[in-house]
């Protein structure tokens, strides 16, 4: 395995300002579909009766599994789980690191929703107090 993949994957990390709200999450998902190399399953509801999903990309010996916010103050995780698929999918060199990734960017769903009210003002803990569910 080569680092410069690694340290590619690094390079291109958006400079994020701000969490993503589902709505935004959910329209990610959705782009994702494009990719041949992402699969996109339906494994569940939540608990808002929604499909929970999950994304399988490559098909290495490793298995890796990366849940994005399995608790709903966790929004970081989305930003990891979306980023990484995305990059994934459109870097065929790096052949997925040699393994095959089974990610669920959020968990959570429910409690993701009620927590967006502090995601666009991060550094305000008045904010974040007013809109915190856990």
């Amino acid at each position: 395995m080569n680092n410069n993949h690694f340290d590619k994957i690094l390079e291109e990390v958006p400079n994020y300002s701000r969490f993503l709200k589902m709505t935004e999450i959910e329209a990610l998902e959705d782009s994702l579909k494009q990719h041949s190399s992402v699969n996109q399953k339906t494994i569940g509801k939540t608990a808002e009766n929604k499909p929970l999903k999950m994304f399988t990309l490559g098909n290495g010996e490793k298995t890796g599994l990366i849940i994005g916010v399995p608790h709903s103050d966790e929004p970081l995780g989305s930003l990891v789980t979306t980023y990484f698929i995305d990059w994934m999918a459109k870097h065929s060199e790096a052949n997925f690191f040699g393994w095959r990734w089974l990610i669920i960017p959020v968990l959570e769903q429910r409690g993701m929703r009620m927590n967006e009210g502090w995601f666009d003002n991060i550094s305000s803990l008045v904010d974040t107090a007013k809109s915190y569910f856990f």
